[in-house]
């Protein structure tokens, strides 16, 4: 089984330099889709400088590792993938969607 800190941000310089989460922050546990979130005030926690979401967010989404995700099996991220890959659809049929159908 992989080391959950090695499928994680944390620890993990991040492009641009300006921010790092520090390794000995661990990711959320639990429901993440039945309780309060809040996942800009835990990212101003968690990193020492604090979050800029004009400046950290980018470096941070190309950080995350999307296999991870899945595995959480949240479905919220699981509509994601699925809109994406209709919009995806719709562009090389060149037909029209509404989604969800």
């Amino acid at each position: 089984m992989v080391n959950r800190r090695n499928r994680s941000i944390a620890g993990k310089k991040l492009e641009k330099g300006r921010i790092e989460i520090p390794a000995s922050v661990k990711p959320p546990e639990g429901d993440l889709e039945q309780h309060p979130r809040d996942a800009k005030g835990w990212l101003n926690q968690c990193i020492p400088s604090g979050y800029n979401p004009i400046t950290d967010q980018e470096p941070l989404t190309r950080a995350v590792d999307l296999n991870t995700i899945r595995q959480r099996n949240l479905r919220s991220f699981r509509r994601l993938e699925s809109a994406l890959r209709q919009l995806v659809e719709a562009i090389r049929s060149g037909k029209h969607i509404v989604s969800p159908a």
